[in-house]
């Protein structure tokens, strides 16, 4: 046999399989389209982080090698730019990511994507905005607070502001760096427990103090009881008597007709004749036992018993409390005998009681008539609080360093409402005023002692080293003036510094909150009020203060709407084919000459579809050309079909001279869809229905469509007048004759 031409044929076969093989394989990734795949809302936005993913849609005939999230504070984020991106592996299932690293107060833009053979595909995309980063406020709680050694705690965290960080104390020496910890006490004590959470933004801290009360063993309860009288006519009262050892803490009586009482020793009537099994089940910390007592309370036929019940009023409140009782007991009872749950009682009808001490009370109401008698027993049913709290001290001082003789304002900010002072300034000389103002005359660094007092305690604040007077010197006199002081919102003032003695250094406060260094600054009041405005200024010898009360008085602006629809929405308006495109409303200068100067400062629109970009926009310049925008601003998740209004990020002055152009960019709108919404009409050529799809501006008519945007303006001037602009829809003015492309409605 010839093995030599076996073998050459074999090999001829084996490299025809691989290069067939190699073919079809070729074939197949020829074959193979880009995924397909949709991107989900953004969701869990915090100051720096998020979460989002995407559905595959189609694989496009091959493996999904890799999928995720793409992110930038750019449009159309792509793998090429290396920017954010999540890697959530291959294959085909729905997928989510964590976004991390993100800026505080950032608008990202983030879409999906999927890779495979044919190249990468990308979801729809969506914009958002990370949170402003503040620190987290720490807060926690555990399962158990109480119980015997060793004694197991599961500590749970509920801090606000997603902290990344924490820090647990158990007050028995250990810590703990985890979020949710658990521990084992080991001995018996009293322990404080401390956490302190932290993010990027800060730190805080809480201390619970007291907070776990951990026991030594010990032995559990022996249940027994008695009972007097153990038969009787009914109504049959009977007094159950406790006879457990090892220290009870719980008691749960069952009397047999399906009444039970949480008391030690209660009362307990028998409204109904028949024979009762009686069962009490005991606990403490170290556990618990039953007793059951079968037909152990026999009770005969007889009259009718009160039946007692009773409302108080209020149930809770702060000592001294006067609560009113009044008796709801049934069956005409003839006497009544009160137990308030301090020790005090009463034998009235309906009682008004004063609970002088704070604490929780269980009240008792015994009704009695010939026929026998019942109690009713609300346990913890009326709460007292402390009447008042002690101060808790605290001061500041003004200035707190300059030249001898310097003199210091003092102000209490002491808390829970202090009735008495006691000042001690630190050189010898003291006040009992609340505010008071103290002069030091000769240099040197001084503490300062404030003893604050009500009727319920007091306190103390010290500050070492508070005041710092160095030797004399000429401090320099503040003074300043504003022009104008008054007028509509926005407001602008501007802040003049008239201080003597040559000023180096101001610090301005305009009394909403907003400060500036600045010698003679500009300020904007964006809200009507009435505001204080202060001039702190300092040199080498020393500061001083003024502060103009009531001095800035901003009046509420009025304001006007500009628009040509009916106010209603009646359609939508959209690319057959999708894509990006532009929708406004125009204004004429003729039409504006009587608004010169007032500024735009929101617009109002009506969109129409999910999954689409739209942004507030604005332009000026001749029809049909007007130039680039003056005004831009992205609008993030809208309320789809209904108004929303879109403030400017700096209001936008009109200038009559040119024709005025408001209205919104769309973009990434899929085919099918119509976003733009529209009233009934008929339209105002040319003015109210202006449309841009690439092919420069035309009038929706162009396309056979009679309606006018839903898009408003809302302007305002400096005097806050308003007039309304009438809109002559008889007098058409004549439109572009270009043709818009592709353009349809949906009702």
């Amino acid at each position: 046999m010839n093995y030599n031409k076996i073998l050459i044929k074999l090999s001829f076969l084996i490299l025809g399989a691989i290069l067939l093989a190699v073919g079809c394989e070729k074939k197949e990734e020829d074959k193979a389209k880009i995924p397909e795949l949709k991107t989900e809302l953004v969701s869990e936005i915090t100051f720096n982080a998020a979460v989002s993913g995407g559905v595959i849609i189609s694989e496009g005939g091959a493996e999904i090698t890799s999928k995720g999230v793409l992110w930038s504070e750019d449009i159309a984020p792509t793998i090429e730019q290396n920017i954010g991106m999540t890697d959530a592996g291959g294959g085909p299932e729905v997928f989510k990511s964590n976004l991390t690293g993100l800026k505080p107060k950032t608008v990202y833009f983030l879409r999906a994507y999927a890779k495979n053979a044919a190249g990468v595909g990308y979801g729809d995309q969506f914009n958002f905005i990370t949170l402003e980063a503040k620190p987290p406020v720490a807060t926690f709680t555990s399962d158990v607070v109480t119980g015997v050694v060793p004694l197991l705690v599961q500590f749970t965290d509920l801090s606000t502001e997603n902290p990344n960080q924490w820090l647990w104390e158990f007050g028995d020496g250990t810590t703990s760096d985890i979020q949710n910890p658990s521990h084992i006490y080991q001995i018996a004590g009293t322990f404080d427990v401390k956490l302190t959470a932290k993010n990027p933004a800060g730190s805080n801290q809480t201390t619970e103090s007291y907070f776990i009360i951990v026991k030594p063993l010990g032995n559990a309860p022996v249940a027994e009881f008695t009972a007097l009288p153990r038969q009787g006519a009914a109504p049959l009262t009977v007094d159950f008597i406790d006879q457990t050892s090892n220290n009870p803490t719980i008691w749960k009586w069952s009397f047999g007709d399906g009444a039970s009482n949480t008391e030690r020793n209660p009362t307990f009537t028998y409204q109904t004749p028949g024979n009762y099994t009686v069962k009490l089940e005991v606990k403490n910390d170290f556990g618990e036992d039953v007793v059951v007592k079968d037909n152990y309370i026999t009770v005969n036929p007889g009259g009718t018993a009160p039946v007692a019940d009773f409302s108080g009023t209020p149930t809770s409140g702060k000592s001294p409390l006067v609560v009113s009782f009044t008796d709801l007991s049934t069956n005409t009872p003839t006497t009544w005998l009160w137990n308030f749950g301090d020790g005090s009682s009463s034998t009235e009808k309906n009682p008004s009681y004063t609970y002088q001490n704070p604490g929780t009370y269980t009240v008792n109401l015994k009704a009695k008539n010939e026929f026998g008698e019942n109690v009713a027993v609300k346990s913890n049913y009326i709460t007292v609080s402390p009447g008042g709290t002690a101060p808790v001290a605290d001061f500041s001082g003004t200035p707190r360093s300059g030249n001898s003789p310097l003199v210091v304002s003092f102000t209490d900010l002491s808390t829970n409402t202090p009735t008495t002072w006691l000042w001690s300034f630190g050189d010898g000389v003291g006040s009992q005023q609340k505010n008071p103002s103290h002069t030091y005359q000769q240099a040197g660094t001084y503490t300062v002692k404030l003893e604050a007092k009500n009727e319920y305690g007091e306190d103390v604040a010290v500050k070492n080293n508070y005041i710092t007077v160095s030797p004399a010197g000429v401090a320099p006199v503040a003074n300043f003036s504003g022009t104008p002081l008054s007028g509509n919102s926005p407001l602008t003032v501007s802040f003049t510094d008239l201080s003597t003695n040559s000023p180096t250094n101001w610090l301005w406060t305009f009394g909403d909150g907003t400060h500036s260094q600045q010698k003679n600054p500009s300020h904007t009041y964006q809200q009507a009020g009435t505001y204080n405005v202060s001039l702190t200024v300092g040199n080498s010898f020393g500061n001083n203060v003024l502060i103009k009360q009531n001095y800035i008085v901003v009046n509420q602006t009025q304001y006007k709407w500009l628009s040509y629809d009916n106010g209603t929405n009646y359609t939508g308006v959209g690319l057959i084919d999708g894509g990006e495109w532009d929708v406004a409303i125009r204004f004429a200068s003729s039409q504006l000459q009587q608004y010169n100067g007032w500024k735009i400062l929101s617009v109002r629109f009506f969109p129409k579809e999910y999954n689409v970009g739209y942004a507030i926009e604005g332009f000026i310049g001749s029809n049909p050309s007007p130039g680039s925008p003056v005004f831009y601003k992205a609008v993030n998740n809208p309320s789809i079909n209904s108004w929303n209004e879109v403030s400017l990020n700096q209001p936008y002055t009109i200038n009559a001279n040119t024709d005025l152009w408001v209205g919104y960019f769309i973009y990434n709108q899929p085919a099918g869809t119509w976003p733009a919404g529209a009233d009934s009409g008929p339209a105002v050529v040319g003015y109210g229905d202006m449309v841009n799809n690439g092919d420069g501006w035309v009038s929706l008519s162009a396309s056979d469509l009679d309606y006018n945007w839903n898009i408003q303006v809302r302007i305002s001037n400096a005097k806050g007048e308003s007039r309304l602009i009438s809109i002559d829809k008889d007098k058409k003015p004549p439109i572009n004759k270009n043709q818009s492309k592709g353009l349809s409605s949906k009702k």
